[in-house]
């Protein structure tokens, strides 16, 4: 986290989606004057970033993995995973549910 007179910068530690039109900052010092004035202007959106895939390898059966993913909330949908096979992207997933916040 950072702060100046005019912006601070948060981790954000969790979202229902990766977009949102409303914001509730907690900081560590408890309400500093003025909060009421923060404003969040237009939104926040994220972009998706796949941070890393466990186990690494699967069966041609199929298996369990998890994604951690950074940018995608507890209720985001329409989640794929994709693979490229022979130049072809493929999705590799027959479901997908999303565990919590970053977590496929």
């Amino acid at each position: 986290m950072e702060a100046s007179d005019t912006q601070i910068k948060v981790k954000i530690v969790d979202m229902q989606n990766y977009t949102s039109n409303t914001a509730q900052v907690y900081l560590p010092f408890g309400t500093p004057a003025g909060i009421d004035a923060l404003t969040v202007v237009g939104g926040i959106t994220l972009t998706p970033e796949l941070l890393s895939v466990s186990p690494s390898i699967g069966s041609p059966g199929g298996s369990l993995i998890t994604a951690l993913v950074k940018g995608l909330g507890s209720k985001t949908t329409g989640v794929s995973l994709f693979a490229s096979v022979n130049g072809t992207d493929v999705d590799i997933c027959a479901s997908v549910k999303m565990l919590k916040y970053g977590v496929l």
